[in-house]
């Protein structure tokens, strides 16, 4: 099953919440709330009904929204730890009975601060309903993914998209005020998803204390050429070389 094969995969510092749609008040259980134990949620999962008569796919989604949303303010998350937070459905995109309207629903994600992308798998049989999954999808800046009734394709499709959910990022600046041994505040504002024009943005302090160490750097990037093949004329990898270490303007380079 492509569900539990995603929970023995995570890292241990991810959280994962599961929902199951049914007949209920809300139209949906919450099956698990954020929880990092994988012994744990997969207990939890095995238990899942599949037993619904109608499928509140909007109202369910809205759900998972909301608790993206408490786990950002920190509820369930260990301090100076970054939450990104993403959902995975596995539906045929037809909804029946959801209070939210596709276009409620999506006016909610256009109006995210920042965003949570929905990846959408899409399977059974070529259906028109699944325009609702493509729709949401690419409305949060997630992926859209055609299984159809190729089954087959689930888990590695779900591997994909944790490998994307799991991806890291280095975040490397410059800076041209002198060394002075002072704290500076400066403001970082980082691009998420890749593409997608949202920038969030937060406050930090940099030491400038000592210069780039510019003949290292230079090193390293002569060690990456020899080791890759040439990029097309134009393209280049790096950000702008650094002028040689005599006539290099003082700069900081440590950040906290």
């Amino acid at each position: 099953m492509a569900a539990a094969r995603y929970i023995d995969s995570k890292r241990p510092q991810d959280e994962v919440a599961i929902l199951s749609i049914r007949d209920t008040k809300t139209g949906y259980d919450i099956v698990s709330e954020f929880e990092r134990d994988p012994g744990a949620l997969g207990r939890r999962l095995v238990d899942v009904k599949a037993d619904g008569k109608k499928s509140r796919i909007y109202d369910s989604i809205g759900a998972a929204m909301q608790m993206c949303g408490m786990t950002g303010q920190g509820d369930s998350v260990t301090p100076n730890y970054i939450v990104s937070c993403s959902i995975v459905v596995f539906s045929d995109g037809f909804d029946e009975g959801s209070a939210l309207s596709r276009e409620e629903l999506n006016g909610r994600i256009t109006a995210l601060n920042i965003p949570i992308p929905v990846y959408s798998l899409a399977y059974t049989k070529q259906s028109k309903h699944f325009k609702n999954l493509e729709s949401l999808s690419k409305n949060s800046f997630g992926i859209y993914y055609l299984i159809g009734e190729a089954v087959d394709n689930m888990q590695q499709t779900v591997e994909k998209i944790q490998n994307i959910i799991q991806s890291d990022y280095v975040l490397m600046f410059r800076s041209i005020i002198s060394v002075d041994g002072e704290e500076h505040a400066i403001k970082v504002g980082v691009e998420y998803p890749s593409g997608s024009g949202k920038f969030t943005y937060e406050n930090a302090k940099m030491e400038a204390i000592e210069a780039p160490p510019v003949p290292a750097i230079m090193q390293e990037m002569q060690r990456m050429d020899s080791l890759f093949p040439p990029l097309p004329a134009g393209a280049a990898p790096y950000f702008d070389r650094p002028a040689v270490a005599a006539g290099a303007p003082k700069a900081a380079t440590t950040a906290q």
